[in-house]
């Protein structure tokens, strides 16, 4: 049997002490993988689900620097309020830099409001076809590809990406 853990990187109960001892439980049962939740600036409606709740690759970069032997998740990074292109950075150093536990959990989101207030209220109604594309353009980065991209979202013409993660590819 496969256990992980979701961290508690919210809400208003969350704590470097917290989530410090969430992982450490983890790994010393030998689960596999320890996961963060995402949100990034949801509207006062939901303040006492998702108010406050440290970011989930930040957060997953430090627990990994302190607990070696869990993988890393996220459950699940709203890919469609991110740019796209910066979060495959990020998940390619977060999984460079841990010797390749990275595991990316992803989804489209469902809080209209909170599109709009990181600045993507116009992707909420293609999220679907973002996130779709996005994983794409991920792939195509992390494999080490330096021929242009094309879709309906992203044009990359001319470009260097590194590092590339020690997964081939990262698991999605």
């Amino acid at each position: 049997m496969d256990l992980g853990l979701c961290i508690p990187n919210m809400p208003d109960g969350a704590s470097p002490a917290g989530i410090e001892a969430a992982a450490d439980v983890a790994e010393r049962l030998g689960w596999s993988t320890v996961w963060t939740t995402d949100h990034v600036l949801v509207p006062k409606a939901h303040a006492g689900e998702y108010g406050r709740i440290y970011e989930a690759i930040v957060t997953l970069a430090w627990v990994g620097a302190r607990h070696p032997r869990v993988r890393l998740g996220t459950s699940v990074i709203v890919v469609p309020q991110r740019n796209a292109v910066l979060l495959a950075k990020e998940l390619a150093t977060l999984d460079s830099l841990s010797g390749g536990r990275v595991v990316a959990g992803v989804g489209v989101g469902w809080n209209e409001a909170e599109f709009a207030n990181v600045g993507a209220a116009d992707r909420f109604h293609v999220r679907g076809a973002y996130l779709d594309e996005t994983i794409g353009l991920w792939r195509h980065l992390w494999s080490g590809a330096t021929e242009p991209f094309r879709g309906r979202f992203h044009r990359l013409d001319d470009f260097a990406f590194g590092p590339l993660p020690v997964q081939a590819p990262i698991p999605i």
